[in-house]
């Protein structure tokens, strides 16, 4: 029964996504969007382009995560696997998380498995955490260029320090494991099938969590070192926003670029829950454009240029796939189907 709420909820949530996704697009105008797209020409080429950069960075964040690891999986399949990892996270329809399963079934070909599940988690666990810091630096943004009412500052205040608190909730738990304090959250909930699932993984869970606290603990340089290259990451991403708006002839500042990508990422992960972000992505572009004194409608056009961005690398990352290790992209498919049910991926 809850598995078949489950499954309603999505589809609904997919039609008001799709709803608002369609009305934003009669708002602004199809004829104004194909304008603008013969504007951009060349410049599609940077826009697309600079995200070779940006998974490159998320490369390097993996293979320190990897650590002694590393030598084993080779960097040449690192960048393959995260590539090809985001470009399954942009076809997953509900929370973007297809290509974690993914990623773990390919570092198995390499390492053990509850080493494979910890990197992964751990390497969710900084990008997640660059997205903070990027969110602080973003409120500093704000103060620097937005004109701001006493009510907006103290807003602006009270999610800085929320912000603060979930950073460093994410400091504890590299410091004190993460899966076994939820292993120990489902045992006082006391649900059944959750408590059975974890309880014939539980070696390898402490296992896997061991591995998560390591990093912190024993390798703090190297922690610092993956997530300054995450968090620089979404720095370069933001050039995107940058030469979007340049290519309609714009005059957007760099710090005006970086202030789009962390709104609109903010958006993005609290209605993670919308199946493709329909709806949300334009709806919060169009937000932001009119924040900063820009054409709300140009927010829609961002979004199709984004989407068009988000397509080349899809392609990309499925095609990189038939690269790594030695099975072929039918079988990884038929694995990514199966999820984490199949108890050969999960823990």
């Amino acid at each position: 029964m809850l598995k078949a709420a489950a499954k309603y909820s999505k589809f609904v949530f997919f039609l008001l996504g799709l709803g608002v996704f369609l009305g934003l697009i009669h708002d602004f105008g199809i004829n104004n969007i194909l304008t603008n797209l013969s504007r951009t020409g060349w410049w599609l080429i940077p826009i697309i382009g600079i995200w070779a950069v940006v998974y490159l960075l998320n490369s390097l964040s993996f293979w320190v995560i990897l650590g002694k690891d590393r030598y084993s999986v080779g960097f040449r399949n690192s960048m393959l696997i995260t590539i090809s990892g985001f470009a399954i996270n942009y076809i997953t329809p509900f929370a973007s998380v297809g290509g974690e399963p993914f990623r773990i079934f390919k570092l198995r070909n390499y390492i053990s498995t509850p080493s494979a599940v910890s990197k992964v988690v751990l390497c969710k666990m900084v990008q997640l955490f660059s997205h903070f810091i990027l969110w602080l630096v973003t409120i500093l943004i704000m103060f620097l260029i937005l004109p701001l009412s006493e009510n907006s500052r103290l807003i602006l205040a009270i999610l800085f320090s929320l912000i603060l608190a979930f950073s460093q909730l994410f400091i504890s738990s590299h410091k004190n494991g993460l899966i076994g304090y939820v292993y120990s959250g489902v045992k006082k909930l006391r649900i059944k099938p959750l408590v059975q699932f974890f309880e014939k993984r539980e070696r390898s869970i402490y296992e896997a969590d061991e591995n998560i606290k390591e990093l912190y603990n024993r390798r703090k340089e190297a922690f610092y070192l993956a997530l300054s290259f995450e968090f620089l990451a979404r720095i370069v991403s933001s050039l995107e926003f940058y030469f979007i708006l340049r290519s309609i002839g714009l005059d957007a500042s760099v710090l005006q670029a970086i202030y789009i990508n962390s709104v609109s990422s903010l958006f993005m992960n609290i209605f993670f829950f919308v199946p493709l972000e329909l709806g949300i992505r334009e709806g919060s572009l169009l937000f932001i454009m009119k924040s900063i004194n820009i054409t709300a409608g140009i927010g829609i056009f961002i979004a199709v240029i984004n989407r068009i961005r988000e397509l080349f690398w899809i392609i990309t990352g499925l095609v990189l796939i038939r690269f790594i290790g030695k099975d072929s992209l039918t079988a990884t498919l038929q694995t990514l189907k199966r999820g984490v049910k199949d108890e050969s991926i999960a823990i």
